[in-house]
């Protein structure tokens, strides 16, 4: 138990649980003991204490990501549990047994009594319609944990992992992986109507399996797109997109959407955008697929092959401030149901600290899901 005062609110007058969570992750040390635990518990315990700080008072049912646990410690927790028990355990099997006592009873057992599945928990809660996090080029869903963590209110968040994490042999191509992933969204959650999320080439492969969820007869809510710019459309809709960049209307409606602050870095950004795609011009027909050769990048290869077909989706679009927009990509291929959000930092950092809370609020705005 924490006593308070008084509890930590926001402006709006709600209660402010990350202030809380704070506080609670600062509360005098402690940790649990003598609860039926058993040796490999106990070490696990004196483990983890000492990764996430003597302050913690760590339970057996307790999460390690709940705890403050983040990638940097991860990947030390997984170098710790090989040097000291000898046993090799996979950060896909460190996010499907998260709990003390889960953890404790993989490396009793061993990695290979695990069965494996893409899908795995992102955050903790269970009510409200779920949302699935589709990887990217990583193949990983780890740069989603503290956006998913964000939403243990609204809902619950699932993240889809590539099988090569879990040492298996990967897919070869969008197609199938899709079929993979939806079979696993049907298995763990039917009839639920499906959303769906991905960022960078990770939008790509949750559009891919939207449309298969559609083939099957199932329901997509929508789609949420962060910075993804489909692949392989007739070089016709590209020639629209660059003759886009040719209007001013175009970019002053773009502009009157951003803080004064960014309006620099966006006609920055817009002329170099321009360079690069007449260097693409004229054409983003798909190629012949050449021989994956043991250099090539793999999401390159099977992603120069893959083609999207068109389907009536709704697509929420977020696009960073220095980025162009590319509701034309996106309109060729669901029509009029894309709208646009534009959102703090660039490609690789929407997710981090320092662009999370601007994140949040285009996410709310876009689902409807008013934010805390």
């Amino acid at each position: 138990f924490l006593t308070m005062e008084k509890f930590p609110v926001m402006p709006t007058g709600k209660i402010d649980r990350r202030a809380l969570s704070a506080a609670y992750r600062a509360r005098p040390a402690a940790v649990a003991r003598g609860d039926g635990a058993n040796p490999i518990e106990e070490k696990l315990l004196q483990l983890w204490s000492e990764l996430l700080g003597s302050h913690q008072f760590i339970g057996r049912s307790d999460n390690f990501f709940d705890l403050g646990g983040n990638s940097l410690l991860a990947i030390r927790l997984l170098s710790r549990v090989e040097k000291d028990w000898g046993a090799i355990i996979s950060l896909h099997e460190l996010f499907t047994h998260p709990t003390l006592a889960e953890f404790a009873t993989l490396l009793a057992r061993g990695p290979a009594a695990a069965p494996f599945t893409s899908l795995i928990r992102l955050n903790s809660a269970e009510n409200g319609l779920p949302l699935f996090v589709i990887h990217g080029w990583s193949g990983g869903v780890f740069h989603f944990l503290d956006f998913a963590r964000s939403l243990h209110e609204a809902r619950p968040v699932f993240g889809l992992q590539a099988i090569e994490h879990a040492e298996k042999p990967r897919h070869q191509s969008f197609t199938e992986m899709a079929r993979h992933y939806a079979d696993e969204m049907m298995a763990a959650h039917p009839g639920v109507a499906y959303e769906l999320f991905g960022h960078s080439l990770g939008g790509m492969i949750a559009y891919a399996t939207a449309c298969e969820l559609r083939k099957r007869g199932q329901k997509v809510a929508r789609l949420y797109v962060a910075d993804t710019t489909p692949l392989n459309l007739p070089s016709n809709v590209h020639r629209r997109f660059v003759i886009a960049h040719l209007e001013v209307k175009t970019h002053l409606h773009a502009v009157a959407k951003l803080p004064a602050h960014a309006w620099y870095d966006y006609w920055r950004a817009r002329r170099r955008s321009l360079q690069e795609k007449l260097r693409r011009w004229p054409s983003r027909e798909n190629p012949t697929r050449q021989p994956m050769e043991e250099e090539s990048d793999y999401y390159d290869v099977i992603g120069r092959d893959f083609v999207p077909e068109r389907a009536p989706i709704e697509i929420k679009l977020f696009t960073p401030c220095d980025r162009p927009a590319t509701e034309i990509y996106w309109r060729y291929l669901v029509g009029p149901r894309v709208e646009n959000f534009f959102v703090e930092g660039d490609h690789v950092d929407l997710f981090s600290a320092t662009h999370l809370d601007s994140f949040l609020r285009a996410f709310a705005r876009a689902s409807e899901i008013k934010s805390a």
